[in-house]
């Protein structure tokens, strides 16, 4: 019975897991760039807002490239994140 008094009081402190410092420091400060075919749906619109829900408590930057169907310019947008370049 006493064991069913404490449960919320540790689950209210966390889990216990050694690995999640070391994961928390190699995502921080890092660039993610989503470069989809284009920004004008929903399916894509959804992809960044859960990169971003998902990364930016991290301290993980999400950018996107939007190269509206223009299939020559979705290479360019990746050499611009290769360059360190930020359009957005």
């Amino acid at each position: 019975m006493i064991a069913a008094a404490t449960a919320p009081a540790l689950a209210q402190k966390g889990l216990d897991e050694p690995f999640q410092g070391a994961f928390k420091e190699a995502l921080a400060g890092k660039t993610v760039a989503y470069v989809p075919v284009a920004m004008n749906f929903d399916l894509t619109e959804g992809w960044f807002a859960g990169l971003k829900k998902e990364l930016e408590p991290y301290g993980v930057k999400v950018i996107v490239r939007d190269p509206n169907w223009k299939h020559q310019c979705r290479r360019a947008g990746g050499d611009d994140v290769d360059l360190g370049k930020t359009r957005r």
